[in-house]
């Protein structure tokens, strides 16, 4: 079974290579992804294609400034997101505060907390049909 730390470099892989299935291979079927952008919740099928739309519109992404704290339930992570789009706008950076639970060795619940103003931004990025996956 994956640890908490385990878990945590391989999302963060997954964002850095634009990889939004990888996103997948870490989300439990029954995940809930919630945003404070929006107060609403996401299954695992709406959240994939939300990121997926977003990374595929993008020629680099990364996590920077990350820090890492465990707790009983599974880890919280900060960090500032980059985003530097294909068409070479890059989207102000964005301080970011991401809550798991973990549960089997899945993450099984995750809390987003964005910047609202710059999370507007960035989703603005997003294409018009839902992809499923990205390529670059």
């Amino acid at each position: 079974m994956r640890s908490w730390l385990e878990i945590a470099e391989q999302f963060t892989a997954a964002f850095n290579a634009l990889d939004g299935d990888g996103f997948g291979a870490l989300y439990a079927d029954d995940v809930a992804v919630w945003h404070n952008v929006d107060m609403q919740t996401q299954t695992k099928a709406e959240n994939l294609a939300s990121v997926s739309a977003t990374l595929c519109n993008a020629s680099s992404a990364s996590y920077d400034s990350i820090v890492r704290t465990r707790t009983d339930a599974g880890f919280v992570q900060q960090h500032i997101v980059n985003l530097q789009l294909k068409d070479g706008r890059r989207i102000p950076p964005i301080a970011a505060c991401l809550v798991f639970r973990i549960e089997s060795g899945f993450i099984s619940r995750l809390d987003e907390y964005l910047d609202p103003t710059a999370a507007v931004q960035m989703m603005s990025t997003q294409a018009p049909t839902q992809a499923t996956g990205v390529r670059r």
